[in-house]
């Protein structure tokens, strides 16, 4: 029972630890050339956890924020945890980070958004989307499903905003 007592007790000093980083930490006033100072970012995995956060404060800054996720049903859910003007923030789910051929489709599907909203381009890219792989499971692709998702679905994703010519030019 003593190594249980042992963890039980870290657990709870990295609780307090965490929770008083995450009330010390201040998120930066971001800024951009157009639109009075208002920023595009797109999010990925901003259905939870750090995408969720940057998410709802960038939105508190005034910026005009793209969540994307994989789950319409979470993407809509996270989007009720942003407190914000409903316009500013806007839920592009579908984003399919473990198959090439889906993020290109995604990046059609952004582009249409984009378009519908008037927004020429991205001026913030957040790629955080992630998971812990479990087993040996692997990507859509062939890979390993955590370097798949993480590493080369996100670079996809970069690149083909990158050609699309979605990023602004900040």
């Amino acid at each position: 029972f003593r190594p249980l007592g042992t963890t039980a007790a870290a657990a709870v000093i990295l609780a307090v630890v965490k929770h008083q980083a995450d009330e010390t930490v201040v998120a930066p006033q971001l800024s951009c050339g157009g639109s009075g100072g208002r920023c595009v970012a797109l999010v990925t995995g901003a259905n939870s956890g750090i995408g969720l956060s940057v998410s709802a404060t960038l939105a508190a800054q005034g910026h005009i924020v793209l969540m994307a996720c994989r789950s319409a049903a979470r993407c809509a859910s996270a989007r009720d945890q942003v407190p914000s003007n409903s316009s500013d923030v806007v839920v592009v789910p579908g984003l399919e980070l473990e198959s090439m051929s889906r993020i290109w489709h995604w990046v059609g599907d952004l582009k249409t958004v984009l378009s519908e909203r008037g927004v020429s381009g991205i001026d913030l890219l957040f790629e955080n989307a992630g998971l812990t792989p479990v087993g040996n499971k692997m990507s859509t692709d062939g890979f390993e499903i955590g370097f798949g998702v993480m590493h080369l679905g996100h670079f996809a994703l970069f690149r083909w905003l990158l050609r699309s010519q979605l990023l602004a030019d900040s």
